[in-house]
């Protein structure tokens, strides 16, 4: 079916009229490696999607190999959420926006959370609702998360922007 929607033109980053959501953004959640890769091939970007965020929510086992497939097209690792979408961000933002790194967390997802960690990933980025990594894994009670995150935000510096500043929900 993709095949056929490619044939006939449609647009792997066309985004839905409120939110910076495409079909690259689905196929990273979702699809297979060879659906994404035949999406990027037909002139997908990380410009629009939030595919990074998409990869760190991924229930699939080869979520990191995703990850790294979409870290290597050059997404932003410190991003949050619909960050440079300001319609989409103020409609969603109740929903506790935040880092690819807020997602792993959310999800428990060690393994991405410490890819996105060696990648960069600054533990100290306050979502949406002003919680950083660290409480949000406090929050969900999950220890071996916070563990992690707490040596990791013992090393990290505050981000010299802090993009939630202001626009709290």
């Amino acid at each position: 079916m993709v095949d056929w929607f490619l044939a006939h033109g449609a647009d792997p980053n066309a985004t839905c009229l409120r939110l910076d959501w495409n079909p690259l953004g689905v196929a990273v959640a979702r699809a297979p490696m060879s659906t994404i890769k035949k999406l990027f091939d037909h002139g997908g970007s990380i410009e629009h999607g939030q595919l990074l965020h998409a990869a760190a929510k991924r229930v699939h086992d080869d979520r990191v190999e995703v990850l790294n497939f979409i870290l290597s097209k050059g997404a932003d690792v410190n991003e949050v959420e619909f960050q440079r979408y300001s319609r989409s961000y103020a409609f969603q933002k109740w929903m506790w926006l935040g880092t690819p790194l807020h997602y792993a967390t959310d999800h428990s997802y060690i393994d991405v959370a410490r890819r996105l960690l060696e990648h960069g990933a600054n533990p100290l980025i306050r979502d949406s609702k002003g919680q950083t990594v660290l409480e949000r894994a406090k929050r969900l009670g999950q220890v071996q998360m916070y563990e992690m995150l707490q040596a990791a935000s013992d090393a990290a510096s505050p981000p010299e922007f802090q993009f939630t500043d202001g626009q709290l929900g």
